[in-house]
């Protein structure tokens, strides 16, 4: 069997009130020997005689504080004998198991290390948790949410602009684009024919000085090409032909910036129209990689920069398509 059964089943546990009582009441009695009345009942001839004669006994009388306050004697010589045990009370006779042990049994507890985490586990899941799902959702509350409606709501408004900007765009597009392919020719001509007269004095100085600078470009491109040059005169034009792509490439880019700056109007029929076209022209005569990179650049510079859809529009088509 094991320790818990013996316990469980032995009835030896209660004699231990037994001998509490047999202890007790024998200190009773010995206290009670000790006290004054009790001493002078069993000796009579006790007397205060300021000592101690021949033969007696001297007894000192003390308080419950051990301190001495009296002495007295006895005439006679007198040694405390040894008292018999005193008479021991029945045995009680033992129940079948004890009660306390019925009632409270033995709790078997865990280690100290799963204490520790089922401890460390219930506060985690318990408070840490609820603490931080309470957090989370009054940060959520009073950020999260209103950071949202704020970015939708203007989100709404940015995307309804953007629609608005869109429709009108593509409209205006449609017109330039439709318009551009029916007038270009005629416009063309009369370009090259110089019969056409702009009201804008700078642009009309711009316009020309962009067609010169493409007349130069052609010019200097078939001299290079012509047959029966020599080595050395070949060279030079066609290193004169990429220098006037360049100045080309730099009249072209600043006719743009110039029309971009003054918000001149290049819907069907317009000056800046008839400007942009002059401008694709002279955009088709260039062939040098690097006189093409520049003014790629710095067309593309001029599209972002600008807020007129008609000119952005007409950009694209140089940059990529180029009208023809």
């Amino acid at each position: 069997t094991t320790p818990f059964d013996s316990l469980i089943g032995n009835d030896r546990i209660q004699w231990l009130d037994w001998l509490d009582d047999i202890i007790k009441a024998k200190e009773d009695k010995a206290d009670d020997r000790l006290l004054f009345a009790a001493f002078f009942a069993e000796h009579p001839g006790i007397e205060h005689d300021g000592g101690v004669e021949r033969g007696g006994t001297l007894i000192l009388l003390y308080d419950e504080e051990q301190r001495v306050v009296a002495d007295v004697m006895l005439p006679y010589r007198w040694m405390e004998a040894e008292e018999e045990e005193p008479a021991q009370p029945p045995i009680r006779k033992p129940g079948l198991r004890p009660g306390w042990v019925i009632g409270n049994g033995l709790t078997v507890l865990p280690s100290r290390h799963a204490f520790i985490r089922d401890a460390l586990v219930h506060f985690r899941n318990d408070e840490v948790e609820t603490l931080l799902q309470s957090r989370l959702a009054g940060f959520k509350a009073a950020h999260v949410d209103t950071l949202r409606s704020t970015i939708e709501t203007g989100l709404n408004g940015r995307v309804d602009a953007l629609q608005k900007d869109y429709l009108g765009t593509v409209k205006e597009s449609a017109n330039l684009l439709g318009s551009a392919l029916i007038g270009r020719k005629d416009l063309a001509a009369g370009l090259d024919a110089g019969q056409l007269v702009f009201a804008d004095r700078e642009l009309q100085a711009r316009v020309e000085a962009v067609r010169e600078q493409e007349l130069v470009t052609r010019y200097l491109a078939d001299k290079a090409s012509q047959r029966g040059l020599t080595e050395a005169q070949q060279t030079l034009y066609q290193q004169q032909a990429r220098e006037a792509e360049a100045d080309l490439a730099r009249a072209i880019a600043d006719t743009t910036q110039y029309l971009a700056d003054s918000r001149t109007s290049v819907a069907v029929g317009s000056e800046g129209m008839a400007a942009m076209l002059t401008l694709n022209n002279g955009l088709a005569t260039i062939s040098d990689t690097q006189a093409m990179a520049t003014v790629n650049d710095r067309l593309n510079t001029i599209r972002t920069g600008s807020t007129d859809a008609g000119l952005t529009m007409m950009i694209d088509a140089m940059t990529s398509t180029r009208i023809r």
